[in-house]
């Protein structure tokens, strides 16, 4: 399993979730639409959190496509699973070790998912192999390289948003991700051969 720095067990996940969905859902989905996202489809969502974007996929490919969500800790998007249509399932899955069928996926999605990974560039290599040919795959990170402060009350208000920011970039470096990993994806996909 991965040292995912964010315990999805922890009763705050559903409001990171939400935040998550509510700031970045829209985005990610003109993003995926670009990709020519249609009827038939099967796709994978690596990371699906609260469940949100599969369930959209789930509406975009329709009966005769397959949305398949995956995350090490599928709770927060089972909830959903009631109103979830059958060619939309949900799947604990470690994307590090866990089998994926390959040349069998249209599109893959994973969004801040890989950057927290010690081991992103296999991952990437397993997502590869994982797409049919012509596939797409949309790889959504951050560079959170660049966090300067903008706009704070007082001197000692951004010289504490700093401090934050820095205590967060450590830890995720110590849980084995990479926080400027957003600066670096474009160039390990073209590597990878897309």
């Amino acid at each position: 399993m991965s040292r995912y720095l964010f315990d999805n067990a922890d009763a705050q996940t559903p409001g990171r979730f939400s935040a998550l969905e509510t700031c970045y859902d829209p985005v990610s989905r003109r993003r995926l639409e670009l990709t020519g996202l249609a009827p038939g489809w099967r796709c994978l969502e690596v990371g699906g959190g609260g469940g949100s974007l599969g369930d959209w996929l789930g509406e975009r490919v329709g009966p005769d496509g397959e949305v398949t969500i995956t995350d090490i800790d599928p709770r927060w998007a089972r909830r959903q699973a009631p109103r979830r249509p059958p060619h939309v399932s949900l799947l604990r899955h470690d994307i590090m070790t866990d089998p994926l069928p390959a040349a069998h996926y249209d599109l893959i999605h994973a969004r801040l998912v890989l950057l927290h990974l010690p081991e992103r560039l296999s991952v990437l290599d397993r997502l590869v192999t994982a797409l049919r040919p012509g596939g797409s795959l949309l790889l959504e990170e951050f560079d959170c390289g660049w966090t300067p402060v903008l706009a704070a009350p007082t001197e000692a208000a951004a010289a504490l948003f700093e401090r934050v920011v820095t205590a967060l970039h450590t830890q995720v470096e110590k849980a084995g991700g990479d926080p400027l990993w957003g600066r670096r994806v474009l160039g390990a996909m073209a590597r990878a051969g897309l």
